[in-house]
């Protein structure tokens, strides 16, 4: 089965999703943990200077800091660096570098180091990619260290919300960052591929990115689950319907348990540019998806997770905003009129509260003149935790949010 692809003004392309080797036997779960790029400011700064001197006298020695010192002294050490503020950030990096290096085979010194180097806010150039490119396949490293020095790698990927995303991967040495992570993607070495396919699918939509993808789940380097999830990221970039009708149908018979794919379609529906990305036959399908793989509390009401009230808020936002998408009405008053419903678990109501959509909420609440009601609802709640306070003190805390007067 092929999916036809368009990108941008780039001309379709046609790639297969390898669908019947989604029903195939999964490998576990593995630990991910990707980032997105964000916008850097152009910095012009040498990259070294007399400050060197300095970072290294008020700084811990690489002894201290390397045989015994901890991870706090670690911390107290790179804080130095990174806040000091006669440094550019390209000399902070290049501090952390060269502690990075003398790490040697010390993994969770090294991955704290390039994960605060990953923060610094700079521009990437294309000695910085290859010095990372250089690291991560010129000495052996621990699993946790290959992951971090792929992520510092995609960081170097700079993105801009104003530009197209096949503008953006024009800018600078983006082009040399992608195609970097694109062989990365392709390491036999499935500690470096695993993080480096998530990465490259997470940073653009490349011609090659699906025949990464299917190749990552071929060999193993991707779990099923995981294979589900990036696909559908890639969604709204998929500009032909008929194309993402079969991404999607490719997620939803992926053999995947439908509450897995239900929460990660949620988060991919409410994405800033999803709605206006995704076709209607699309979001109709994806709409189905989330009613037939509702999330649901456990029975008993005294059991409250906080995860469980994320999942719930982001699947109800979801499907609402779809509705509305869909129908012109209002996601708000969808929310509130499900929460709302009669016999519909208090908890769901707690969740809404306790999310980003808790103000637009209770001013719908109380317009329809609910306030009370919905304060009513939370108070049961309270009943069954009587001797749980800090669940008692979250349920006052919502109840107090519902009766606010609205601004």
């Amino acid at each position: 089965m092929k999916i036809r692809l368009a990108v941008g003004t780039l001309a379709a392309i046609s790639c297969l999703l390898g669908i019947d080797s989604l029903t195939s036997e999964s490998s576990s779960e593995k630990e991910n943990s990707p980032t997105s790029a964000s916008l850097r400011r152009v910095i012009t700064a040498p990259a070294s200077s007399p400050q060197q001197g300095k970072i290294e006298t008020t700084a811990p020695s690489h002894a201290s800091l390397f045989e015994g010192a901890g991870l706090e002294g670690l911390r107290h050490h790179t804080d130095k660096i990174t806040s000091d503020p006669a440094l550019t950030p390209e000399q902070k990096f290049d501090f952390l570098w060269a502690d990075f290096q003398d790490a040697g085979r010390r993994p969770l010194i090294a991955k704290f180091l390039l994960d605060t180097m990953r923060l610094l806010p700079l521009r990437a150039t294309t000695e910085r990619v290859s010095k990372i490119e250089d690291a991560l396949y010129g000495s052996i490293h621990e699993q946790q260290v290959k992951r971090a020095l792929v992520n510092l790698l995609a960081s170097q990927y700079e993105t801009n919300e104003a530009l197209t995303l096949t503008e953006q991967s024009r800018l600078g040495v983006n082009p040399l960052v992608a195609a970097t992570l694109a062989k990365a993607a392709r390491s036999p070495d499935t500690e470096i591929s695993h993080q480096a396919v998530i990465q490259y699918t997470r940073i653009g939509f490349f011609p090659d990115t699906l025949p990464i993808l299917n190749a990552a789940l071929s060999n193993g380097a991707i779990s099923r689950a995981e294979y589900t999830r990036e696909l559908g990221f890639l969604l709204p970039l998929i500009q032909e319907p008929e194309a993402q009708r079969l991404a999607l149908h490719a997620i939803t018979h992926s053999g995947v348990p439908g509450g897995h794919t239900a929460e990660d379609l949620a988060t991919v529906v409410l994405l800033p540019y999803a709605l206006s990305s995704l076709h209607s036959d699309t979001l109709s399908q994806i709409q189905k998806h989330l009613a037939e793989n509702q999330p649901v509390f456990p029975d008993a009401l005294a059991t409250i997770d906080f995860l469980d009230l994320v999942r719930y808020s982001d699947w109800l936002s979801a499907i609402a905003a779809i509705e509305a998408s869909l129908s012109g009405g209002s996601t708000i008053d969808r929310i509130a009129t499900v929460v709302m419903q009669e016999g519909a678990d208090p908890r769901g109501l707690l969740a809404v509260v306790a999310s980003p959509a808790a103000e637009a909420v209770t001013r719908t609440l109380a317009q329809r003149g609910q306030t009370a009601a919905a304060q009513q609802k939370l108070a049961l709640l309270s009943l069954e935790v009587p001797n749980d306070v800090a669940m008692a003190r979250m349920i006052r805390e919502a109840q107090d949010i519902i009766g606010r007067r609205p601004s």
